[in-house]
C-alpha cells in the first residue's frame, strides 16, 4: 500500500503545481493558452455535440492511424474479450482502469476532439496495454509456432504500412501552405529584410492583429508581445492597454482605413510594407499606470 499511495500523491502534487503554474502564467499574460478547466461534452448543443463526433469519425479517424490498425487493434480487443480467461489479469486490471480514464478524459474534454488532435495522445497508452495485453492473450490461446509466426508478420506488416501512413500525414500536415492562421507570419517574412532596416531591439514587444494564430506572427518576427485575433477587437483602447504592459511596435495586416487610423493615434508609422504597416506607439503614456 505506501508505494501505491507514494505514486498517488506524488502524481495528485504534480498535476496541482502544474495547474498553479498555468492559472499563474495565463493570469501574468492576459493568455488562454492553457485550459484550467473541463470542456465536457453537457455544455454543448446536440447539434454540436454530432458536429464534434463527426469530426472524429470522419476527419480524424482518417489522420490518426491507417485503417489497417484500426482494424488490427479490433480484432486484438474481441480476442481479449472472446478469451478473456487467457489474457493477463494484472494487464486487464491496468487497461481497464486506462479505459475507465480514457472515457472520462473524452467526455470532459470532449469539445477539444473537434480541432485539437493532439488530445488524442491521452489514448494511446490504452492501445499500447491493450496490443501487449492481445499478443500475450494470442500466445495463451495456442503454442502452435505458425500461427504465432503469421501473427507477427501481418503484426509486421501493419506497422510498416502504418509508419508509411504516419510519414505521408505528416509531410502534407507540415507542408509550407499559406492560410488564415499563417497569414500573418507570410507576410513578416515577406517583409523580413525591410524589418531588419530598423533595427528594432531584441527585448522590444510587440502587438501583431489580426492574427488567428497565438504566437505565429510574434514567432515570426522573433519577439514577444501579444496577438489580437479577430479585426473586430482591434480598437485604441485595447492598442493601449498592451502599450501600458510594455507593448513598444504595432503590426496591421489590414488596409482597412479605420485600422488604420487606430495605428496613426497610438503611434507612429515606420514601415509601409507588403501587406503590413508597422508602428511605433507612443511612448507618453507609457509609464501610466492602469486604472
Amino acid at each position: 500500500i505506501r508505494p501505491i499511495l507514494l505514486f498517488s500523491i506524488s502524481g495528485v502534487a504534480l498535476v496541482v503545481i502544474w495547474n498553479l503554474y498555468v492559472i499563474n502564467y495565463n493570469i501574468l499574460n492576459e493568455s488562454n493558452s492553457f485550459n484550467t478547466k473541463a470542456l465536457p461534452i453537457w455544455n454543448l448543443s446536440k447539434e454540436n455535440i454530432y458536429i464534434v463526433w463527426d469530426h472524429i469519425t470522419v476527419h480524424w479517424y482518417s489522420k490518426y492511424f491507417a485503417h489497417s490498425s484500426f482494424h488490427f487493434l479490433l480484432a486484438i480487443i474481441i480476442v481479449q474479450i472472446v478469451a478473456f480467461y487467457k489474457s493477463s489479469s494484472r494487464l486487464a486490471f491496468i487497461n481497464l482502469i486506462l479505459f475507465m480514464g480514457c472515457v472520462s478524459y473524452f467526455i470532459l474534454f470532449y469539445s477539444q476532439f473537434k480541432q485539437h488532435d493532439y488530445y488524442f495522445l491521452t489514448v494511446l497508452p490504452f492501445i499500447v496495454v491493450t496490443l501487449i495485453n492481445g499478443i500475450k492473450t494470442l500466445q495463451n490461446i495456442s503454442t502452435n509456432k505458425v500461427l504465432h509466426i503469421v501473427v507477427k508478420l501481418i503484426f509486421a506488416i501493419i506497422v510498416v504500412v502504418g509508419i508509411n501512413f504516419s510519414r505521408d500525414k505528416l509531410s502534407k500536415r507540415f507542408s509550407v501552405v499559406s492560410d488564415d492562421y499563417s497569414r500573418m507570419s507570410f507576410l513578416i517574412e515577406d517583409n523580413q529584410d525591410e524589418i531588419m532596416e530598423l533595427n528594432i531591439s531584441d527585448n522590444s514587444k510587440f502587438i501583431v492583429a489580426p492574427d488567428l494564430c497565438q504566437n505565429g506572427g510574434l514567432f515570426s518576427i522573433d519577439k514577444m508581445g501579444w496577438n489580437i485575433e479577430k479585426q473586430k477587437d482591434i480598437s485604441t483602447s485595447k492598442i493601449n492597454h498592451y502599450k501600458y504592459q510594455g507593448a513598444e511596435y504595432l503590426i496591421l495586416t489590414s488596409t482597412d482605413q479605420e485600422l488604420l487610423d487606430i495605428g496613426n493615434t497610438t503611434g507612429k508609422i515606420i514601415l509601409e510594407g507588403k501587406g503590413i504597416n508597422i508602428f511605433k506607439l507612443n511612448t507618453a503614456n507609457n509609464t501610466k499606470k492602469m486604472h
